[in-house]
């Protein structure tokens, strides 16, 4: 053991009781050999009681998250093997593929993620039953007037079942859903590896699942392994495109408030734009109708019981 530099790779390898098969992952994503190093630690530093393996308590005490059933959920899909004492506890290589497939999603996977998540028979749709256990883990409070109000938007044809079309075309327009994805994706970003490195290294790896026509690192590494594909023999440490994180990205990256910000302003255009192409919208205590002046041609609005005009959209109940 290095007095200076802490342990080796090797050394890093034993205390984190990891095999070839994580290096083996790890040069599928030409990582540099600190940056191996580097997750080893992080693994050791979330494993407090050095079991080789990652508790939920533990995971949520690295994060430095109030323990919420969401969280818990995601937990469990990172579990691959749940046979005997390896239920409900991470391994090295499951932490890996959890983590690198969880913080390098985009908006539109995140969203699948969630889907699929509270999808429990996978039959490719969500019923109320599942709607509501979504909700009730994403949502404080009492959640069943909630849950009613979103199957009604959901469900567009009335099938009693969500699909991930339906799911996504409200969740433009909402997107309260989504928040705790978005919490837990940059709080993991943060406290594991640090932002910069997922920042710096997010465009590096869409271009490498591009290239294997794969939609997840998790896709990635599947297809790899079927196709059985060895990574490369040799990494040449110098290699431009191998992962590392040294220098400052140039892509900048939202913070949630500004995420949230830019969802509110795309969903209140989307619903100025259904509202222009209406004559007539209402609500139980107003109804707005759409009127021309003649004299410049332009819309404006007419409330039907007060007769207020408004020459701006009016937003019912608002």
């Amino acid at each position: 053991m290095g007095y200076f530099f802490g342990p080796s790779l090797e050394e890093r390898m034993k205390l984190c009781d990891a095999g070839p098969d994580l290096i083996e992952l790890m040069d599928y994503l030409k990582m540099k050999k600190k940056q191996k190093v580097r997750f080893l630690k992080l693994f050791h530093s979330v494993d407090k009681d050095s079991s080789g393996q990652i508790s939920l308590p533990e995971f949520f005490t690295h994060l430095r998250l109030d323990h919420s059933k969401f969280v818990e959920r995601s937990f469990r899909q990172m579990d691959i093997n749940t046979e005997g004492d390896s239920n409900m506890n991470l391994d090295v290589c499951e932490f890996f593929i959890g983590l690198f497939n969880f913080c390098f999603m985009d908006q539109t996977f995140l969203s699948r993620y969630l889907f699929d998540l509270y999808d429990d028979d996978k039959d490719g749709g969500i019923t109320q039953k599942e709607l509501e256990i979504m909700i009730s883990d994403v949502c404080a409070g009492d959640t069943s007037a909630l849950v009613e109000k979103l199957m009604r938007l959901l469900d567009g044809d009335n099938s009693l079942d969500v699909s991930f079309t339906e799911f996504m075309k409200v969740e433009k327009k909402a997107g309260t859903v989504l928040k705790p994805c978005f919490i837990l994706q940059h709080k993991l970003q943060e406290r594991c590896m640090g932002k910069r490195y997922w920042r710096k290294n997010r465009k590096r790896i869409k271009k490498m699942l591009a290239a294997d026509n794969c939609e997840t690192l998790v896709d990635y590494f599947a297809n790899r392994v079927e196709k059985d594909m060895p990574p490369p023999l040799e990494i040449d440490e110098d290699d431009p495109d191998l992962i590392d994180s040294d220098e400052e990205s140039d892509e900048d990256e939202e913070t949630w408030e500004q995420i949230e910000a830019r969802r509110l302003k795309e969903a209140e255009q989307a619903r100025e734009n259904e509202y222009m192409q209406m004559d007539v919208f209402s609500n139980e205590f107003e109804e707005w109708r759409k009127m021309v002046e003649p004299a410049s041609g332009r819309n404006y609005w007419v409330e039907t019981t007060t007769k207020e005009e408004l020459w701006e959209i009016p937003v019912p109940g608002r």
